[in-house]
């Protein structure tokens, strides 16, 4: 009777032993379900965030695209060109000293403050004394903001228009109107 009393306590405690590793092991499983679950949740709201940001990237570049070619389009026509600007070579936009003299850069630079006048070209051209004068204004401000700060569209087409030799004919209210 000792031997079988001893047996059954044995098997008892081993009982004991395995029914808490079965109730640890039903916890940690509710717990990995939840994370599990969580997951999901995030997943998918990530998800669908990714797929509203292409929704919108790809509407956007659409926009993007539609615009770019009515300018394609507009540029064409206000140059009564048949080649296009893809065919057009981009000039050096961040060299200052390639073909122009400081001069010519300044002048450059008035033109775009007055809209292509070209009366202020010329008077520009005549009062090269008046220039020099303000020559280490011009060059501390002009220059320093080109060098460091991304040019502007207009400085870019001034600067096409300078290099084809072609006038200014376009102001930006005959722009403004096409438009």
């Amino acid at each position: 009777i000792l031997l079988i009393k001893e047996n059954n306590e044995i098997i008892t405690k081993k009982s004991l032993v395995k029914d808490k590793l079965i109730i640890e092991l039903r916890e940690g499983s509710k717990i990995l379900e939840d994370q599990l679950k969580l997951m999901d949740e995030k997943y998918l709201e990530l998800r669908t965030k990714l797929d509203w940001a292409r929704e919108i990237g790809a509407t956007k570049v659409r926009k993007a695209e539609k615009v770019a070619s009515e300018l394609r389009l507009k540029y064409t026509l206000a140059t009564n060109s048949l080649t296009g600007l893809d065919k057009l070579p981009l000039p050096d936009i961040y060299k200052t000293n390639s073909n122009h003299s400081y001069h010519d850069l300044n002048l450059l630079d008035r033109s775009l403050e007055t809209a292509g006048s070209v009366t202020s070209i010329q008077s520009n051209k005549t009062n090269v004394n008046s220039q020099q004068s303000k020559h280490n204004y011009h060059k501390s401000n002009s220059v320093k903001s080109i060098k460091t700060a991304e040019p502007t569209m207009e400085h870019v087409m001034e600067k096409l228009r300078v290099q084809l030799g072609t006038k200014r004919e376009w102001t930006n209210e005959k722009l403004r109107k096409l438009a």
